[in-house]
């Protein structure tokens, strides 16, 4: 009995131990199960717009890796098979580059977490195998950029360079950047831009793109800016591309902060040095005089204009500067880079404080004019306006089904539907708003006379955004017209607001005031009468005339 007893009694024992690890692996599901659908609900209330989100969380990247990849995955179906579902049936027909690398290779990059492992293995060229249009290519391949933007996820930034001088896309080095990076189409439209105004840049295309055939979706895939870039462009020999070298450092105050980009390795960096030297002039009309010397004036205002109207501070005091030197006429010329796209400063859009060269030009009214002018024809000329809308809308037509079928990128359909609509939006209000801003007539004028009546002095206070220029002084009886220094004068111009630079160096927009001007009209007899004065003002960038009627002021 005691036998029996004992041996029943392992017997329990044992029947309760399995008991116990079978109620422990039914709750282990159960938690797993809710935990698991608790995190997916987490997913997608907080990544409503974008997935990259979740990696700010400390929780979120403490779990597996194999839980966040579902997460990510189940929040992309959710959000994107309504959008995925209306383009099924749309063109997604852009040229595939199909790039074929080791294994081990591939490893080693998607395992990089630093910027330092980036600097040293994913700027590492390794050797890959491109096919393009059923031809095969040898090349060596590795991540291109300087933000974590470009590697830190599974859609990553590629630079391709074919073996032998083939070429694909007209091209033998490709820089393949996520369109997230360059806003989708945007700094392919500022491209289309700036070929329209006679600026260089490198060409642009979209393309997709496919790695030991698993798809990477679409991609934009840039020219690589090297020599065979200067030849291909036409610069005349002996040109030298200068940028910076680094990132958030002081640019504008030492040459040793840049490096050269194309041509001779081993060529002088005075005309550069110069330029930056420059900067020290403390006169505007000296420093300006100078300029022109060793800068193609044109082209700066044209460059700077061109980065306007995409509303950009981004080439500035610290990064995405490009600046080449012809040997032919030894100027410097100025090329777009990286400008990316953003709404004008509703109060100062046409004149921000973001690059230590421009910040010299705010008070140069011959170049405020030049640049002006370039702005007008622009925003004025509506068959300009159509084609660009145009290319825009082709661009989006073009790039939205692969956009929206990539399962590898990191946002949502949703979030790059509104960044169309947002770029849109965008895109007509900052030539709406640089139109207006020359255009806008705001020019107020009060006068004062002696006891006699025989001086009436007149005081002019622009608020506007362009120079104007008296053209006309009309009154009932003859007068002459000085200055406030007491010199005669006939058509004197009147600058835009006056601008006060900033103490500050970095990140600080400029202050304006109003500008005034004081004028005297001396009669040849006194009047008994005050008579009405009438002023024409001419708008010197948009050349159109208005009249400033000053009547009986002063009773």
């Amino acid at each position: 009995m005691r036998s029996f007893f004992i041996l029943n009694s392992k017997f329990l024992i044992l029947n309760s131990d399995s008991d116990n690890v079978w109620q422990m692996k039914k709750r282990t599901k159960i938690l797993t199960t809710l935990i698991t659908i608790a995190l997916l609900g987490g997913f997608v209330f907080v990544a409503s717009g974008n997935v990259q989100a979740l990696r700010g969380s400390g929780f979120v990247n403490s779990l597996p890796d194999g839980l966040r990849k579902a997460g990510k995955y189940s929040v992309l179906f959710f959000k994107d098979a309504p959008s995925m579902l209306k383009t099924t049936f749309q063109k997604k027909s852009l040229p595939t580059i199909h790039l074929k690398m080791k294994p081990t290779d591939i490893k080693t990059l998607n395992n990089i977490t630093s910027d330092d492992e980036y600097q040293t293995r994913g700027k590492l060229w390794r050797d890959g195998e491109v096919t393009f249009n059923g031809e095969e290519y040898k090349a060596r391949v590795r991540l291109r950029g300087d933000t974590s933007s470009h590697w830190a996820y599974a859609k990553k930034s590629w630079r391709i360079e074919l073996k032998k001088n083939k070429t694909i896309l007209g091209h033998s080095t490709l820089n393949l950047i996520v369109p997230e990076d360059r806003l989708y189409v945007m700094e392919w439209l500022n491209n289309e831009r700036a070929k329209k105004m006679n600026l260089l840049v490198p060409d642009a295309q979209f393309v997709t793109m496919t790695l030991n055939e698993k798809k990477m979706g679409p991609y934009i895939a840039f020219e690589h800016v090297d020599n065979d870039f200067l030849i291909k462009h036409d610069l005349s020999e002996g040109t030298i591309l200068f940028g910076e070298d680094g990132v958030n450092e002081p640019i504008f105050s030492n040459a040793g902060y840049w490096s050269i980009k194309a041509g001779d390795p081993n060529a002088s960096f005075q005309p550069l040095a110069n330029l930056l030297e420059l900067l020290n002039e403390s006169s505007d009309d000296i420093f300006y005089q100078k300029l022109k010397e060793i800068v193609d004036i044109e082209n700066l205002a044209t460059w700077h204009a061109h980065s306007i109207l995409a509303g950009s501070n981004h080439q500035d005091w610290a990064h995405n500067m490009r600046i080449y030197y012809s040997p032919e006429d030894r100027k410097l010329r100025f090329m777009p880079w990286d400008v990316l796209f953003e709404e004008l400063h509703r109060e100062n859009m046409i004149d921000r404080k973001y690059n230590p060269l421009l910040d010299r030009l705010v008070n140069v009214q011959e170049y405020q004019i030049l640049r002006g002018k370039i702005l007008w024809n622009i925003t004025s000329n509506q068959e300009w306006k159509t084609n660009d809308t145009a290319n825009f809308q082709q661009a989006i037509q073009t790039m939205k089904p692969a956009l929206f079928w990539d399962r590898k990128k990191e946002v949502t359909n949703t979030a790059i539907q509104t960044a169309f609509d947002t770029y849109a939006q965008l895109r007509d209000t900052n030539i709406s708003l640089i139109k207006d801003e020359i255009q806008n007539f705001k020019i107020y004028a009060h006068t004062s006379w002696n006891t006699n009546n025989t001086i009436a002095e007149i005081k002019i206070t622009t608020q506007s955004g362009a120079p104007y220029k008296i053209m006309e002084w009309n009154a009932d009886t003859p007068f002459s017209i000085y200055d406030g220094n007491g010199k005669r004068i006939s058509q004197p111009e009147i600058m835009a607001n006056k601008i006060i630079r900033d103490t500050h160096l970095l990140y600080t927009t400029f202050k304006t005031e109003p500008q005034t001007y004081t004028f005297k009209l001396r009669f040849n007899k006194p009047q008994t009468i005050r008579p009405e004065i009438t002023l024409i003002l001419k708008n010197l960038i948009s050349q159109k005339l208005h009249e400033l009627p000053i009547t009986n002021v002063g009773y």
